[in-house]
């Protein structure tokens, strides 16, 4: 089994630099073959735009993610 993604440290905003909304800062994690993950957490949280970077139709600020 090998990896099939890799996150490392991606942070996304939007904004001016007067009012910046910050919706992920510093996610890293692996996800492998065959693994099973669920992201959940409430509205406003960033899970669309966290699945909108893996799948590239946007672009972190900052980090990496490798396929």
């Amino acid at each position: 089994m090998g990896e099939l993604f890799r996150v490392e440290s991606i942070s996304k905003q939007y904004g001016s630099s007067e009012n910046v909304i910050k919706v992920s800062d510093n996610i890293s994690f692996n996800i492998e073959e065959r693994d099973i993950i669920s992201i959940s957490g409430p509205s406003g949280a960033g899970k669309s735009t966290l699945l909108n970077m893996l799948s590239g139709l946007e672009r972190a600020d900052e980090g990496e993610i490798v396929y």
